[in-house]
Parts: structure tokens; C-alpha cells; sequence
């Protein structure tokens, strides 16, 4: 508690926030380990700070997006210590943060948006080997075009799943153009 009330003051949230954070970020503690928790918060409370949004909005999007594509755990197995743990979980949500922010800020698409957005589509995506930076810029692109955030959400989630299952061949054409997917 004290380290979790320690971190929110770092970053100008009261003592309550900061425990209403880590109560958010303890859905992935099954995953990312019960010893990352205090990692975890400061990354969401970090990206409520970011991308503007509440800190439980952002929390919320942050884990459905690690739920769908994995993104903190990249590169952690069994063998890895909980101090390579939690520095990777760290250096890999940076990573993802920086890579939002960037397209943020190269276009007219909000963080929030773009997140609304991969949030219907990521697992998909993920499943053709596609890159967390990809999907937030073919997201921003279809919100920059007026596209709903909805729709376009689920245009891209039938695309990817169209891709990924190979439905009606529509992998195979793409690879016979010579695009990998």
C-alpha cells in the first residue's frame, strides 16, 4: 500500500486514486505476477497521464489490449527472474506507449480513439503477426477518414480474421502478391 500510495503521489494522484489504480491493474496480477502490481499501476496510471483519459479508462484499455495481443509479456518465460520480470513488462509497455503517442501525435486520431478502436481488432491482428504500431496507425487512418470508431473497429477485426483463418482463400491471395502475412 505504501509503495502504491508512493507512486500515485509521484504522479500528482491522491492516496485513493492510487489504490482505485492498483485495484484495476490486480485483473492482470494472474498474469503478469502479483509481484508486478505496483509495475503495472504506475505504467496505467502513466498512460491515463498520456493519452488523457481517466486513469481506470486507460487502465480498462491497457488491459484488454495486454489481454488480446500480450504485449507487456513479450520475451518472458519461465525462466525469467521477477526483476527481469518487471523490467521487461516496463521497457515493453514504454515501448507501446511511445508508439501510441507517436501516431497521436502525427494525426487527428486521440489516444483514447485509436485504443477504442484496436480494442475490437488487436486479437485478431495479433493472430496475422501484425504490429502494435501498425494497428494504431490503420486505426487512426480510418478515424482521420470519418470513419465511426465502431465500425472501423469491426471492418478491421473482419479483416485480420479474414487473414488469419485464410477465409475463402484471402491469405493466400495476399501472399501470392507477395505480401507476407
Amino acid at each position: 500500500a505504501d509503495t502504491i500510495t508512493e507512486i500515485g503521489l509521484g504522479l500528482g494522484f491522491a492516496s485513493d486514486q492510487s489504490m482505485l489504480a492498483a485495484a484495476k491493474m490486480a485483473q492482470l496480477s494472474g498474469v503478469l505476477g502479483a509481484d508486478t502490481l505496483d509495475v503495472g499501476t504506475r505504467i496505467g496510471m502513466e498512460f491515463g497521464l498520456i493519452s488523457g483519459m481517466e486513469t481506470d479508462a486507460a487502465m480498462q484499455r491497457m488491459i484488454n489490449l495486454q489481454q488480446q495481443t500480450n504485449f507487456m509479456t513479450e520475451g518472458v518465460d519461465e525462466n525469467t527472474t521477477a526483476e527481469e520480470r518487471r523490467n521487461r513488462i516496463r521497457m515493453n509497455s514504454m515501448r507501446v506507449l511511445n508508439q501510441l503517442n507517436t501516431i497521436e501525435n502525427r494525426s487527428v486520431a486521440t489516444m483514447e480513439q485509436i485504443t477504442f478502436v484496436m480494442n475490437q481488432f488487436a486479437s485478431q491482428a495479433k493472430l496475422t503477426n501484425e504490429s502494435i504500431a501498425s494497428m494504431a496507425a490503420l486505426s487512426a487512418t480510418l478515424i482521420e477518414a470519418g470513419e465511426e470508431q465502431g465500425k472501423g473497429g469491426r471492418a478491421l477485426r473482419m479483416m485480420y480474421a479474414r487473414l488469419g483463418a485464410d477465409i475463402n482463400g484471402s491469405r493466400t491471395a495476399v501472399e501470392n502478391l507477395g505480401i507476407a502475412v
